[in-house]
């Protein structure tokens, strides 16, 4: 089965899926399958490790979750951003958590120039 999800979640990061996201998310829970994210060859060093958001169906399966905000997960870019003594420096897609590919001259089209904060920040979401 791990070689269908495999399969399945290289169609997907490809842009051409041959399962449904519902269909491969149940899959994923009955085969404890932990693989996600693009493999990247090529990439650029996150400041810090991006994880991936864990999906919940039931919010009573999340345990104790006081004290964090809870979102809806949707599908989208995940994206950090560093910021180095208030300005915005490098931009990187989640790739697999370790690095991630250059989209800084794009990202600097939507988040601030700047922000408050001195030294080294990166910013997930």
């Amino acid at each position: 089965m791990r070689d269908c999800l495999e399969k399945a979640s290289l169609a997907y990061y490809s842009g051409a899926p041959i399962i449904s996201d519902a269909e491969f998310d149940s899959l994923v829970a009955k085969y404890s399958y932990d693989q996600v994210g693009h493999v990247v060859t090529d990439g650029v060093p996150h400041l810090y490790r991006m994880y991936s958001l864990q999906k919940y169906f039931d919010i009573t399966e999340a345990g104790n979750i006081s004290g964090y905000i809870k979102t809806p997960k949707l599908d989208g870019a995940a994206v950090s951003l560093l910021y180095v003594n208030k300005q915005f420096a490098l931009g990187l897609t989640r790739g697999d958590g370790n690095l991630g590919r250059d989209i800084t001259d794009k990202l600097a089209l939507l988040v601030p120039p700047t922000i408050s904060l001195r030294g080294e920040v990166q910013i997930t979401g």
